[in-house]
């Protein structure tokens, strides 16, 4: 299994490339495959990165995905939701909270196109 957390402590542009060709990987696998890494990925950030460390890695991968077509951000952000829903309660909420907050923190041209993919 991949150390996320070590990812997430890596400068901006080398986290951006691992990450990316994560989410190749993972795009490429089936939809359950997807989900159970995906939830993998957010347990082992919920339950071991820094509130630092998880806000740098929601901020890259959010930056990635505001890149993808709409119809592949759509069912990111679906194996996503769904990975986040199988976490234990605690995670489910550290998770939402660190994520609203990177969320809010990116400029409106990487929010635009993942809040359109949201509705």
């Amino acid at each position: 299994m991949v150390d996320v957390v070590q990812i997430a402590r890596l400068p901006e542009a080398e986290r951006a490339t691992h990450m990316g060709a994560m989410f190749q990987q993972l795009m490429a696998e089936s939809p359950d495959q997807q989900v159970g890494q995906m939830r993998e990925l957010i347990r082992q950030m919920a339950e071991q990165a820094t509130d630092s460390e998880y806000l740098a890695l929601c901020h890259t991968n959010l930056t990635l995905a505001a890149g993808l077509p709409e119809e592949t951000l759509k069912g990111f952000l679906a194996v996503r939701q769904k990975a986040v829903a199988s976490l234990p309660e605690a995670l489910q909420q550290r998770d939402q909270t660190l994520m609203m907050k990177a969320f809010a923190a990116l400029p409106e041209t990487i929010q635009a196109p993942v809040k359109q993919a949201m509705q």
